[in-house]
């Protein structure tokens, strides 16, 4: 028995474009790139690995810069009085009291002799992943620094 034969789907009308408002529009992305680079770009062009691989670095410097402060902290809440050490903190730092306890913390159990050699690749995960992972332990941290998980 022979195939039955199929109908031809009649042709689709596709709408014709407007290329005046796709210029337009490509002419406007054009223009906020560069206002974008302009500001942000310290003069470079765009280079989507160079860009992540600077994101990436300041990120690192963004969590060792705050396990630093986090030990100056330590040191002016063990040499001043309670009152003086908070208005320090808000008045002369301008951080909200509670960001600094977190600073500690974090201070505290990242430089622990436990966690030292691991610091570096610790630091890498930046400052919001550190100040999530102040709950877990210290073998947790060590596993997840070696490539482990800490799901189990």
């Amino acid at each position: 028995m022979g195939r039955t034969a199929t109908k031809p789907k009649p042709a689709v009308e596709l709408p014709e474009l407007d290329s005046a408002a796709i210029n337009q529009n490509i002419a406007t992305m054009t223009e906020h790139s560069a206002e974008v680079m302009a500001q942000f770009g310290d003069g470079l062009p765009y280079d989507r690995i160079r860009v992540v691989n600077e994101a990436r670095f300041y990120m690192a410097q963004s969590a060792e810069a705050m396990l630093e402060a986090g030990k100056r902290l330590i040191v002016l809440k063990e040499h001043e009085p309670h009152g003086d050490f908070t208005q320090i903190v808000t008045e002369q730092l301008g951080i909200h009291e509670r960001a600094a306890r977190r600073m500690m913390q974090a201070a505290l159990k990242y430089l622990s002799p436990a966690l030292e050699s691991k610091r570096t690749t610790l630091s890498v995960l930046g400052k919001a992943k550190l100040l999530e992972l102040i709950s877990e332990d210290d073998d947790d941290l060590v596993a997840l620094a070696d490539g482990g998980t800490v799901a189990g």
